[in-house]
């Protein structure tokens, strides 16, 4: 199945040079040909799907995230200061989110979309440089801010609890990670009894109410690698010297991928975060994500890249890319993928957002 929770973010601009290598992996799942890239791309071209959104006025870094709603014809695109827009057609033409006179105005930096897997009408967004983490129970007319915290990479949803209680959020560059068991509403800091020699760690998952996954960030003077939690964040245990970066993927087959910080590849775990595998040398510049026939995509500097193994080997799954992209998702119902990216002007360039069409059940 799709794994319609996997989280869909985007690397932030930083002012910190996050200093990383592959640690201390315990080597490659398979034979490696080529670093595991072997074949060639395939056929097509990459088609413009910034649509009205080309030239739109916003803040730094502009379009921040491009996502697709696992269960419908929706594309979401986030825009820094702007807000959450949609588009119905593939990309052509977007409308603003969030319309409801009702809803909270995302103002953040959209880093992230969380999408219920039961409850298509539910998802959350965490964003940086402002209110942090937001929650739609209709599909995006209406949003509200869950409780006062700020600049937020992302939100982790305990999805093994019906009432979606359980929450977890990263700050952007900084130490504290917040706690709620209330939905969002209030939130507790939970970072105090990660090991002291770690300085900065993030982008949570969250596999059950009392376990918990996070990477930590080699900069900051700290040590890098994975920790975990099997007691509700009350303590923490390094289980890997390996320093990830982005969103972790955790497939429908149980297994959890995450991109080695620096560009240094992919690891993978089928033991619930206790034990990591290197699978891949290849540089990995982007998240990895799911296929609804279960193979995984990642990318490196030139193709867009697909695993039917589980990582052992890698295959071009796009043309050259049209630029290194920020992030990226896959449309079920358009059979394609779409990548974005980012500049530093304030206005969103008229390239930002890419497709190519990608039958996963004929590819």
């Amino acid at each position: 199945m799709f794994c319609c929770h996997c989280t869909f973010y985007l690397r932030q601009p930083t002012d910190k040079d996050a200093n990383a290598g592959a640690g201390t992996g315990s080597g490659g799942e398979g034979a490696m040909v080529e670093g595991g890239v072997v074949g060639n791309p395939p056929p097509g071209e990459w088609s413009n799907r910034t649509g009205n959104l080309s030239g739109m006025p916003a803040g730094f870094a502009n379009l921040t995230l491009v996502s697709a709603k696992p269960d419908e014809d929706k594309l979401i695109a986030g825009v820094s200061v702007g807000g959450l827009w949609l588009s119905e057609d593939g990309g052509m033409n977007w409308s603003t989110l969030g319309a409801n006179k009702k809803s909270a105005s995302i103002i953040n930096r959209p880093s992230a979309i969380i999408y219920d897997p039961i409850s298509p009408d539910v998802f959350w967004e965490s964003g940086t440089y402002d209110t942090g983490v937001f929650r739609t129970d209709d599909s995006g007319k209406t949003f509200v801010q869950l409780g006062k915290i700020d600049s937020i990479d992302l939100v982790a949803v305990d999805f093994s609890d019906p009432d979606r209680q359980t929450l977890l959020g990263s700050t952007h560059e900084q130490r504290p990670i917040y706690k709620s068991t209330d939905g969002g509403s209030t939130w507790n800091e939970i970072s105090g009894n990660i090991p002291a020699s770690i300085n900065n760690c993030g982008y949570p998952l969250i596999l059950d109410t009392q376990t918990y996954l996070m990477t930590c960030a080699q900069f900051g003077g700290g040590v890098g690698g994975i920790v975990k939690s099997v007691d509700g964040g009350e303590t923490w245990l390094r289980v890997s010297e390996i320093a990830c970066d982005q969103a972790p993927l955790l497939a429908s087959n149980g297994a959890i991928y995450w991109s080695v910080q620096g560009n240094g590849g992919l690891v993978k775990s089928t033991d619930a975060g206790e034990t990591w595998t290197l699978v891949s040398h290849a540089p990995m510049t982007i998240h990895p994500i799911e296929l609804p026939d279960g193979k995984i995509v990642s990318a490196n500097k030139d193709y867009l890249l697909v695993s039917p193994d589980g990582g052992k080997t890698w295959h071009p799954a796009s043309p050259s890319l049209p630029y290194l992209p920020t992030t990226f998702t896959y449309s079920v119902s358009r059979r394609a993928f779409y990548v974005s990216h980012i500049s530093t002007a304030e206005v969103i360039p008229e390239d930002a957002i890419s497709s190519y069409e990608y039958d996963y059940e004929i590819m």
